[in-house]
């Protein structure tokens, strides 16, 4: 989720530059600097009848560019579009994450009950979890208890079988 919101924060943020080349533009009309490059490329590409750029501004509009200055215009168009796109797109993941966690909060156990409930439960399971812990320490000290035994049996029987006499000390 917080993936989705950071990316939905990059795609509107002026700094980004994920604007379209509009960020700190007064009038429209002027283009950003570093973007300057790329729509002389683009106008280029679209003024050689360029497939995949020609298709762009059919996309974004039915007017067909004859100046410099209008296919600015359409550039700036475009990449707002894809701002929206973008920025639906997040939106809609940010909701979905959103009702994922919801859906995951509201099926924990114990949140459809008071807090005095939920103190009772606790004190239930501390009991339990006592007794188990009771119950596993009898059995280690009884598993102990024949360890031990199996050991003195196996090394009374090695030494009876190697005839060695132990020292009493």
């Amino acid at each position: 989720m917080f993936e989705a919101l950071r990316g939905l924060r990059d795609a509107v943020a002026p700094e980004s530059g994920n604007l379209g080349g509009m960020a700190g533009n007064t009038t429209g009309n002027e283009t950003n600097e570093s973007s300057e490059p790329d729509i002389e490329d683009m106008w280029q590409s679209y003024r050689s009848g360029d497939a995949e750029i020609v298709a762009m501004v059919k996309k974004v509009t039915t007017a067909i560019p004859q100046k410099r200055e209008d296919f600015v215009r359409i550039h700036a168009k475009m990449e707002m579009e894809k701002d929206v796109e973008l920025v639906k797109k997040l939106a809609e993941t940010v909701l979905e994450k959103s009702a994922n966690i919801d859906i995951r909060v509201s099926n924990l156990p114990g949140m459809h009950r008071t807090r005095n409930q939920q103190m009772s439960r606790i004190e239930e399971l501390l009991h339990k979890n006592h007794e188990v812990s009771e119950r596993l320490q009898e059995a280690y000290d009884k598993v102990s208890q024949r360890r031990d035994l199996v050991r003195k049996f196996v090394k009374d029987l090695t030494c009876e079988a190697l005839g060695i006499e132990e020292g009493t000390n």
